[in-house]
C-alpha cells in the first residue's frame, strides 16, 4: 500500500512569498500615508499658534482697551480699524 502524504499546511516557500508581498504592500502604504500626516500636523500646529496669538491680542485689548502698536509698519497703538 502507498501512504498518502499529509497536505494540511503551507510550505515555507509559500509563507515567505506571502510575507514578502505583505511587506511590499506595507512599504507602499507607509510611503503614501506618512507625508499626509506630516502636512496635517503642520496645518494643525499653525492653526493652534494663530489661535494663541488671537487670544493674546484679545487679552491685551481687554486689559489696555486698545490694540498693540504695529512696530513693523510704524502704526501707533489704539487704532481700532484699518
Amino acid at each position: 500500500m502507498v501512504k498518502k502524504l499529509n497536505d494540511h499546511g503551507f510550505t515555507i516557500v509559500e509563507l515567505a512569498v506571502v510575507m514578502v508581498v505583505i511587506g511590499i504592500l506595507a512599504a507602499l502604504t507607509y510611503s503614501i500615508v506618512v507625508p499626509r500626516y506630516r502636512e496635517r500636523t503642520y496645518y494643525t500646529r499653525s492653526n493652534a499658534e494663530l489661535s494663541a496669538m488671537a487670544n493674546a491680542t484679545k487679552l491685551y485689548v481687554a486689559k489696555y482697551n486698545e490694540y498693540p502698536a504695529d512696530v513693523v509698519r510704524d502704526v501707533p497703538a489704539g487704532i481700532k480699524e484699518f
